[in-house]
Order: C-alpha cells, then structure tokens, then sequence
C-alpha cells in the first residue's frame, strides 16, 4: 500500500529547526535548550525513519511502539517549556533523571498530567498516549492486532503478512499476503503524522524561545560546538565556534 505520509518532508522541517537555532552567540541557558532542541529533533528523525523501515519490511507489530516514543518526546518537550527554571529542567534532563521528580508547585510533572494539559492544546493527544501504551506492553489489544484468528482455525500474522494453514500431515505452512489490515496501517499512518506536529511545533516555539533570548551580561566564552547544518544534513556534522555570554 502506499504510505500517507512523506518522511523526507518531516526530516527537513526537523532540520530546519535545527538551523533556525544555529546562532553566533547564546546564552548558558539558550545553548542549553539548543542542544536539547537538536537531541529531540534527531531522535524523532530516527524514529521516522525506523517507523516506515519497520512497515515496509512487514513488521506491524514492532512499529507500533514507536508511535509511543514519538508521544513520549512530545512530553519532554512540552515539560521542558513550561518549566520556568530551564537551568534546572536540562540539568535534571543530561543527568538522565525522570520527570516526575520534578514539579510545578505541587504537582509533579508525570506523564498523565503532561498528556492533560497537552491535550488542552493539541486534542487528540490524549486518546492517542492512552492507546500507545497498550504498543508497549503485554496487552491483549496488542496482540489481537497481530495475531486474528477465524472460525476455520485459520490464523492470521499481520506483523509479517502471513496466513498460517494446517496442512493434511498436521504441520504448518506460510502462505503470503498481499496486505496487512489496511485501516489499521492508516490509523498508525494518521498517529505518527499527528504525533510529528504536535513536536514539530513545540520545538518550533522552542526555537522562537532561543532566537529572542538577549545576554544580559558582556562576559563571555568563546566555545566549539558541533552542528548540523540544512546544507550537510544526514552526512557530518560541522564544527564552529560561538560566544557563550555569563551570567
């Protein structure tokens, strides 16, 4: 079947809003958010790209899960925007600590509240973190989505396309599909595109956030970081060096 969805158009928006950050000068905590805004952005990247490898090697089951790492990014992101201290937020998150140690006042920043206040903006978000986790676990949604079986005994793997037929020896042999459940394949297409979005316009606002933080001070450090930029894209990094003005 072919694919409603044009990953080459993704990766270039993700790119762009890599490049869009590439400044001169940043602030300790603008260099911050810019180096989380390139680690979210390429890891989305990966995690399209394995999606649509996934799908046209046949393997519907193994793909399904990474509708749920996109959501998940979505979270981190959004997290990481409405929590003032942003020195603390990327601190707590290079450390590889989990957010939920985290909170707003009183309320700990857990992924049910995330997907709350998410969907306030983005509806749909909800519904669709609630039935990612099920990709994610031993559920029987899950695995009814890969394994159908028919009044004839006959079963069916939609993960590799394959009907499974007793045999008059009493064995088992493969016979090919031609497709897997069509409407399933296009509720994940609409997901994964929808999840693209959502993260795409948060890193965007992101972005904006980075470009219109002013130093507040003239000390400054001059420093070399590694980039991606739009022109190298997918094949080296470039090294360049910038000011990193003091608190």
């Amino acid at each position: 079947m072919k694919y409603n969805i044009d990953i080459d158009e993704y990766t270039d928006r993700y790119y762009k809003v890599m490049d869009s950050v590439a400044l001169d000068s940043y602030t300790e905590t603008s260099l911050s958010a810019t180096k989380f805004i390139d680690a979210i952005a390429m890891a989305a990247i990966n995690v399209n790209d394995s999606f649509i490898m996934l799908l046209t090697k046949g393997y519907q089951f193994t793909a399904m899960p990474m509708i749920r790492m996109m959501v998940d990014n979505c979270f981190v992101v959004y997290a990481a925007s409405i929590y003032k201290d942003k020195d603390v937020f990327f601190r707590h998150f290079i450390e590889g600590r989990e957010l939920n140690k985290l909170h707003i006042g009183k309320q700990a920043i857990t992924n049910r509240f995330l997907m709350e206040e998410l969907d306030k903006r983005f509806s749909g978000v909800s519904k669709l973190y609630e039935e990612s986790c099920t990709y994610i676990h031993p559920t029987s949604y899950l695995y009814n989505q890969v394994i159908d079986e028919f009044d004839d005994g006959t079963i069916i793997n939609n993960s590799i396309n394959l009907f499974i037929n007793e045999d008059d020896e009493g064995g088992f042999s493969p016979t090919i599909l031609e497709e897997s459940d069509e409407a399933e394949l296009e509720k994940m297409m609409d997901d994964i595109c929808f999840s693209n979005e959502v993260l795409i316009t948060l890193l965007e606002d992101m972005a904006d956030g980075v470009r219109n933080t002013k130093p507040t001070s003239s000390t400054f450090r001059e420093v070399s970081i590694s980039e991606f930029n739009l022109v190298t894209v997918r094949k080296q990094r470039q090294f360049r060096t910038i000011k990193v003005y003091l608190k």
